[in-house]
């Protein structure tokens, strides 16, 4: 018989079973409770205007990766529609269309 064994399995039981003759995977993780736990401590030791410069940084870092994950999704809806090579030329000439449209539409007279 085989067992797996996580990181929450202490190593001296697995050694145990080990013992007895059985076939124990064990992989001994850190968790990420422990990881996140780790690093609140890390975090709540800094001075106050160090937990403030981390914040901001963090903000800034997720806007970026926000930014990154909204253009990779147009760049793909822009591929899906065969609209990706276009020009900034023929971009801004159809949004200038598009504007002119709907101020027509909306704004008539």
């Amino acid at each position: 018989m085989r067992f797996l064994a996580d990181e929450n399995i202490e190593r001296a039981v697995v050694e145990f079973i080990r013992s007895k003759g059985f076939e124990v995977f064990y992989e001994r993780r850190v968790s990420m409770t422990s990881k996140v736990e780790k690093l609140a401590a890390e975090i709540s030791a800094l001075e106050e205007h160090e937990q403030q410069a981390l914040l901001e940084r963090m903000a800034e870092l997720n806007f970026r990766r926000g930014l990154y994950a909204l253009s990779e999704q147009y760049r793909e809806r822009l591929r899906r529609q065969g609209e990706l090579d276009r020009t900034v030329e023929e971009i801004l000439a159809e949004l200038k269309r598009v504007r002119e449209e709907v101020a027509a539409h909306d704004y008539p007279g």
